[in-house]
């Protein structure tokens, strides 16, 4: 029987597994930043488990083929290896990039109270200064979490200083984007 896997499809699997987990990597990437889904996490572990199996087995392929072929198949081998390589630095910069971001609360404020206000500052995990929104106005936050915590918002409306309570509770590796509407609380979600 004849052996179905070849150097040539080696080479071959080892092209587009590099291309292809690049891609995903980075459309996967892409959509938890955008829409910082808490099952996409779940997802991502996934997707590094099967991506590391797939590229080291078509690593050690190519290196065994670069240790037991012809010369020219060497040099072919070689190639797909630096190939399959040129995704680990893409890779340390996504998982880089993920474990920094699960590690901020991204906060997008809304003034819906009718009047303007100013000295909007966001306390708890740590400070943010704000400054002032206009009626209707938005503007995002990220507050740094550095533990165990809770995120409130203080701002001077026209008659008083007021206080709304953001988030409840925030741990470190939990970080999402949460939408707090000012004056009416009751609206907010995160996802």
């Amino acid at each position: 029987m004849r052996n179905p896997i070849t150097p040539n499809r080696i080479f071959f699997l080892s092209r587009a597994a590099a291309l292809t987990l690049a891609v995903l990597g980075t459309v996967l990437f892409a959509t938890f930043y955008y829409f910082t889904n808490s099952r996409l996490v779940g997802v991502g572990y996934f997707f590094i488990l099967m991506a590391l199996i797939v590229s080291g087995y078509l690593l050690l392929a190519c290196l065994h083929i670069a240790k037991e072929e012809v010369r020219t198949m060497r040099r072919k081998a070689r190639l797909h290896v630096g190939i399959l390589l040129l995704n680990v630095p893409l890779c340390l910069f996504l998982t880089g990039s993920f474990f920094n971001i699960i590690n901020y609360e991204r906060i997008m404020l809304v003034n819906v109270t009718g009047q303007p206000l100013t000295h909007v500052r966001l306390s708890g995990c740590a400070v943010r200064e704000v400054g002032a929104l206009a009626v209707d106005a938005r503007t995002e936050a990220w507050v740094p979490i550095t533990g165990d915590c809770y995120i409130t918002l203080e701002y001077q409306g026209v008659s008083a200083i007021n206080k709304e309570v953001v988030i409840g509770y925030t741990t470190p590796n939990n970080g999402k984007r949460t939408m707090h509407f000012i004056g009416n609380p009751s609206r907010n979600f995160s996802h």
